[in-house]
């Protein structure tokens, strides 16, 4: 019987780990508070309020201030993986 070489034994688990641990960072990125990252990236801005959600899906308010009145709206987002129809 042919025997495996300790480097190919090992090799394939470290890759595994590595995919592991990828994967896993990915997916946390993606469920971060969209509040959090607003308030990291865009501290002060006036414009968006009451965002709610994470990056994979959420929602939020903005406010558009013009001459007269403020242009106002409601911005919702989600990400689907999978089948395109």
């Amino acid at each position: 019987m042919a025997q495996v070489s300790e480097f190919s034994h090992k090799r394939p688990r470290k890759l595994w780990w590595l995919v592991g641990f990828v994967l896993f960072a990915l997916f946390a990125v993606l469920q971060m508070p969209a509040a959090w990252l607003l308030e990291k990236y865009a501290p002060d801005t006036p414009y968006v309020q009451h965002v709610s959600g994470n990056v994979w899906q959420g929602a939020a308010i903005w406010q558009l201030p013009m001459s007269s009145t403020s242009l106002t709206g409601m911005a919702e987002w989600s990400w689907q993986l999978g089948s395109y129809s």
